[in-house]
């Protein structure tokens, strides 16, 4: 489902959501604690996709499918570097019921790839949206 929300809280609200999440994301790889690491790197490139959607569309995906989430996000802007974003965002979905209802604990692997595309989406969006 597909929600209109006020375009001022794309950044007011969810890209500092997103920001406070990264932070959290290096904080517990730091301490080696990998499945939150991984949590909040889920998280912030959750919130940073909804503060992307919200300053170009005053809309964002309300529902508890993410993968209609990272389709909404496609389908804003079609090209190159929009669809790395869009791979980065779908990579990180693909394990976030694993990362958060799973049955093993995650590891430094998964952790740092999920850091590294959190903080790469991340830098994507707020290059994006500073323009707009």
């Amino acid at each position: 489902m597909i929600v209109s929300v006020e375009k001022w809280k794309g950044k007011g609200v969810y890209l500092v959501r997103a920001e406070q999440y990264l932070r959290a994301a290096e904080n517990s790889f730091k301490n080696n604690d990998w499945d939150a690491a991984v949590g909040n790197a889920i998280h912030c490139i959750i919130s940073a996709a909804d503060a992307f959607c919200i300053d170009l569309k005053s809309q964002r995906y309300k529902g508890t499918d993410h993968r209609e989430a990272a389709e909404f996000f496609a389908r804003i802007i079609v090209n190159s570097e929009h669809k790395k974003a869009y791979q980065r965002l779908f990579d990180v979905i693909q394990i976030k019921t694993d990362a958060e209802y799973g049955d093993k604990n995650l590891g430094q692997k998964e952790a740092s790839l999920a850091k590294t595309n959190a903080e790469r989406f991340l830098g994507y969006v707020k290059a994006f949206i500073s323009t707009s």
